[in-house]
């Protein structure tokens, strides 16, 4: 099982790499629970209780495109900073140091350039946090439709 939550921006997180292929996935963080196809962009998204961590996978499930975390995984961290028990303003203070650019979307704090998504900070309820940590380009086709963020 994955021991390392450290984001390596546009890579992936600990030995997970985007590119991988979900059995490479599988055998780093154990097998999915479930799973789900879009049929709109046929990418297909893993659910794993145990852990909690989503894997999203390109079109047809050739590559993973996108890692999604909940609360639970509380070692995730972004260059030493665990972004999910550290003071929310830290943790989006150290994000825009490396992407001074952030969007907002449905929800998402965006930063494009360091692929990393966060939702539910800045909000009373900790549990509605969550993290995606995605491959270059990924949210690139909605960015028309995104807002520039600035923290409150």
């Amino acid at each position: 099982m994955m021991l390392n939550y450290a984001i390596d921006p546009l890579i992936g997180v600990g030995e997970v790499k985007f590119g991988m292929t979900a059995a490479q996935v599988s055998s780093l963080i154990g097998a999915p629970d479930e799973s789900d196809l879009d049929e709109d962009s046929n990418e297909i998204r893993e659910y794993r209780r145990e852990n909690g961590i989503q894997a999203v996978y390109s079109e047809n499930a050739k590559e993973l495109v996108e890692l999604g975390f909940g609360t639970n995984i509380v070692e995730l961290n972004y260059d030493g900073v665990p972004l999910f028990t550290a003071n929310d303003k830290a943790v989006y203070d150290r994000l825009l140091a490396d992407d001074s650019n952030p969007y907002m979307l449905h929800g998402f704090i965006i930063f494009l350039e360091i692929g990393v998504t966060l939702t539910g900070f800045f909000k009373s309820d900790n549990d509605d946090k969550a993290v995606t940590v995605f491959k270059k380009g990924r949210w690139d086709p909605l960015k028309p439709e995104m807002k520039k963020f600035i923290a409150k």
